[in-house]
């Protein structure tokens, strides 16, 4: 299963782009840099990947995927 998100703000450079997912680090003036960070390690946990794209001054696009392991669904969950 993967999901993909896009948007077409101002991009991420190439230098920046190597940061992205670093502890502390954020392009922004605001936040700690820690949500990227957090979501690498949860997608890692699950054997999933998070992949982030951008072309600077015209869009990113983020690729997240997880192994759709159905053997492991519990009772109860919904199904995709």
């Amino acid at each position: 299963m993967y999901v993909v998100i896009r948007d077409h703000g101002i991009g991420i450079s190439p230098e920046e782009l190597a940061w992205i997912g670093e502890p502390f680090y954020s392009t922004k003036d605001q936040g700690a840099g820690l949500g990227m960070m957090a979501s690498r390690q949860i997608m890692e946990e699950h054997k999933g990947t998070i992949e982030i794209e951008s072309v600077t001054g015209e869009s990113t696009t983020v690729r997240v995927r997880l192994p759709l392991n159905r053997t492991t669904r519990t009772k109860g969950a919904v199904g995709l």
